[in-house]
């Protein structure tokens, strides 16, 4: 393993991780919608599609620290999915719904939008 790359994705990872803390502290979950939850996969989404659009799937130190490193410490699949099972096991089954196909369209989108923004503004190296 590359230790540049490592650094790099750890690096990436730290800051993502505490861009999701930090959304947590800024909208704090009380009951319903987990939003912090949302809002991070919907931006770590859009940022992801963005960094690929633009870079591609590149392993450049700059690009895996803000691919893998950022976003993959922004978002958070093990959260959504204990969510969904709270909701399930609160036989609240329409939010549950709800919350599991708002996110996966709402993250598919704006992957896509970020992608389609960055590759309008073309392709570079990082």
């Amino acid at each position: 393993m590359d230790s540049r790359i490592a650094t790099s994705v750890a690096c990436g990872g730290v800051c993502g991780a505490a861009a999701r803390w930090g959304l947590g502290e800024a909208i704090p979950y009380e009951s319903g919608w987990p939003w912090a939850i949302f809002v991070a996969n919907v931006v770590g989404a859009l940022t992801l599609g963005a960094l690929t659009g633009r870079f591609g799937f590149s392993s450049a130190p700059l690009v895996v620290a803000t691919t893998t490193g950022f976003c993959g410490a922004l978002t958070t699949f093990s959260s959504f999915a204990v969510d969904l099972a709270l909701f399930l096991s609160d036989r609240e089954i329409a939010l549950a719904v709800g919350y599991l196909l708002v996110s996966l369209s709402v993250g598919l989108l704006a992957y896509r939008l970020g992608s389609a923004a960055a590759t309008r503004l073309g392709a570079g190296e990082p």
